[in-house]
């Protein structure tokens, strides 16, 4: 397939017609950065095309490895490049609300991959450092049902192969990750949550694992994005879409609902929202047609999947950069809003022996 680009000058007319299926003849191509911050492990641009035969998109994302070797590292133990390669090829297709894909490839370390996509550029984007709207929440709800029952336990989830576990070996190395940045998290961000969800940060040292089987245990798995928080979503006046596809994992839908509603709500606004919106999402699931599925079981997944959201956030909170003030904006209002989250809903109470 030739050399898979590792910057924005790589990605010339010849490549994009060489590999990418976008209906004309590029002639001319021209890219700008976009999307810096925090949560970014890739270089992400938009391209500016010009075609000398034919027609197609006026412009196209371009995805691609991180500059930075230490995100690249990241990326590769965790298999997050493989994995939305993977998304884009084998099941984007199955969902209405992702961007098309033109192209995805990936090299055989995990390292280099390039991935040429839709632009959604056209539609709403919300701000997370200020946080969602009651409106937004609830079509994101709505979105999350959607995407959770067309793989509920079926054929459809069965068919993602390349879909890991909730508790597969590469996740499972989370936990002495966790165990090593724990002290820089600690003294970072011990005086500004509270000591009871201090000493829930503490115990997750060695739970990390335990709670991973739990959740790959339960018979309500899905394919779950893993990443829903408000800079992964783009919102039209019919339609919630999903960006970065990443980390998503074969795991409860509930984890989607912890994720989304720990990170992207200011604390007020959660604990307004929360049972109604958890409701809203199981609601949504039965009138999809999922069986056996009571409230009271997904509020305590809620609540149980909260802890794994803290975990995320105290590990990223040290271990994932921030390039940028807003990158750091990010990272404080993640750890403020998921640790008062999991002190709000009680979800140390499900911390595994």
């Amino acid at each position: 397939m030739g050399k898979i680009p590792a910057a924005f000058e790589d990605i010339t007319a010849d490549w994009l017609n060489e590999h990418a299926s976008l209906g004309g003849t590029v002639a001319s191509v021209e890219i700008e950065r976009i999307g810096e911050g925090f949560g970014m492990i890739s270089l992400i641009g938009r391209a500016t095309l010009r075609y000398s035969d034919g027609t197609g998109p006026e412009t196209v994302v371009v995805k691609l490895s991180s500059p930075v070797p230490e995100l690249v590292a990241l990326a590769q133990m965790y298999g997050f490049y493989e994995r939305e390669v993977n998304f884009y090829t084998h099941a984007a297709s199955q969902l209405p609300n992702v961007a098309e894909c033109h192209h995805a490839e990936i090299d055989s370390s995990g390292a280099e991959c390039a991935l040429v996509l839709q632009d959604m550029g056209h539609l709403r984007m919300a701000d997370q450092v200020v946080g969602c709207t009651p409106d937004d929440a609830r079509a994101t709800m709505d979105a999350a049902a959607a995407l959770h029952t067309r793989f509920w336990q079926n054929d459809a989830l069965a068919s993602l192969t390349w879909l890991p576990a909730a508790d597969n070996p590469q996740y499972r190395e989370a936990e002495p990750q966790y165990q090593e940045h724990f002290p820089a998290f600690a003294e970072k961000y011990g005086d500004t949550i509270s000591p009871g969800a201090m000493r829930v940060a503490e115990d997750l040292r060695t739970r990390i694992v335990k709670l991973q089987i739990l959740a790959a245990s339960e018979e309500t798995q899905t394919l779950a994005h893993f990443d829903l928080r408000l800079d992964n979503l783009m919102f039209s006046p019919e339609q919630v879409y999903f960006l970065d596809w990443q980390l998503s994992v074969r795991a409860i839908g509930a984890v989607d609902v912890a994720y989304f509603i720990g990170w992207s709500m200011q604390n007020d606004l959660r604990r307004e929202l929360a049972e109604e919106l958890i409701a809203r999402y199981h609601a949504q699931l039965l009138e999809a047609g999922v069986k056996g599925y009571s409230l009271a079981e997904c509020e305590d997944h809620v609540r149980r999947s909260m802890l794994g959201v803290a975990m995320i956030a105290a590990y990223g909170a040290i271990a994932v950069p921030a390039t940028n003030e807003r990158g750091q904006q990010l990272l404080d209002a993640m750890v403020d809003r998921v640790f008062s989250a999991v002190d709000d809903l009680g979800s140390g109470e499900f911390l595994p022996d």
